[in-house]
């Protein structure tokens, strides 16, 4: 029975939907160019940039593309109905994740303390936040065990902590939700049993929400085949357009923003992946290529970032140095990707 089920989980992982290959490379873009931007031309990434079409910048609503896809395939490919596959689940999350991150944060330390003397009147206000000081053995350890502040060595590592977080809590929504001998009111208690204490623990419950909506449509995929899914897919696309312009053109409090916003993005992912010329343009080769190294590129890009800024022309084009600085991050990516991958091979993991 355990190897049934490890040989499907192996399956699941090579069979890959490319068109979400292409979305995470499009995020990951949006990330990368959000932070060059902020760093070398004084855009800050927090700042709404160009009011409705902040949509295609802002690097925080691409983070929750990430989100949404990571639950999306965790509700798509696990049932958790026995603790076997919430063993190779964790197993499988735990080897893909912490190693990069281990990798960024060493070099992360390595060039922050190789050089942290540069002309601050160089760079935009934002880019001289990072790095100020040496960065000591505890400050290493702690960004390992994810407590520690994430600006001082590399500001991305923020969204591991909630990628482990919902290594605990994710399961046991997609277990109650398939679970078919659980009658529909009980499945209700549990969740919002689950849901408060979580908000409680962590008290962050949009990020619960923005995984939760991606598992939600992996959920309810399927089903809505047997509907008229032209018509449900033109309801989208209005309530997404109404929903973007709400957002962006009336004064609302931050808390609100983000819950808006991961609608926003739950719908252009529904709308993205429903839409079959869209989802033939994100599978072309070059955008799944990125999509493949696009968590390696979102852990280093910072890093590559911040070097970069040592070569900064205050007065001089900067869109030179940030297109070289993105070649810098495939390639380091391409290298860690295939790395990871050769070791991964080597050990049987």
């Amino acid at each position: 029975m355990d190897k049934n089920l490890e040989g499907r989980l192996v399956m699941i992982e090579k069979k890959c939907d490319y068109s979400i290959q292409g979305m995470r490379a499009i995020a990951c873009m949006m990330v990368f160019f959000s932070h060059a931007m902020a760093i070398f031309v004084n855009i800050d990434p927090k700042t709404p940039f160009l009011g409705v079409f902040s949509v295609v910048y802002d690097g925080s609503l691409a983070v929750k593309v990430f989100w949404i896809i990571s639950g999306y395939f965790t509700g798509k490919n696990y049932n958790f109905f026995s603790i076997r596959e919430y063993y190779l689940f964790c197993k499988k999350k735990i080897i893909r994740i912490y190693p990069m991150m281990l990798c960024s944060i060493i070099m992360g330390t390595f060039f922050c303390n190789l050089n942290i003397n540069y002309d601050v009147n160089l760079i935009t206000e934002y880019g001289s936040r990072f790095w100020q000081n040496k960065i000591d053995i505890g400050h290493v350890l702690k960004t390992c065990l994810l407590i520690d502040d994430f600006n001082i060595i590399n500001p991305p590592l923020w969204t591991m902590l909630f990628e482990v977080e919902m290594i605990f809590i994710l399961p046991w929504y997609i277990s109650i939700c398939k679970n078919e001998k659980m009658n529909v009111q009980n499945k209700i208690v549990l969740m919002v049993i689950l849901f408060c204490g979580y908000s409680y623990i962590f008290r962050d419950c949009i990020v619960l929400l923005t995984y939760l909506g991606g598992a939600a449509y992996a959920l309810v995929e399927e089903k809505l085949v047997k509907y008229k899914k032209n018509i449900v897919l033109y309801l989208l696309i209005s309530i997404e357009l109404i929903l973007w312009l709400f957002m962006y053109t009336m004064n609302k409090s931050v808390k609100k923003i983000e819950i808006l916003s991961s609608i926003e993005i739950l719908l252009i992912f529904i709308i993205t992946h429903s839409l079959k010329n869209v989802r033939f343009f994100l599978s072309k080769k070059a955008l799944t290529f990125i999509g493949n190294i696009s968590y390696e590129i979102y852990l280093l890009h910072f890093i590559v970032l911040l070097v970069g800024r040592h070569y900064a022309n205050k007065n001089g084009n900067q869109f030179l140095l940030i297109i070289f600085l993105l070649i810098v991050s495939v390639a380091i990516g391409v290298l860690m990707h295939k790395t990871d991958e050769f070791i991964r091979k080597k050990l049987r993991l």
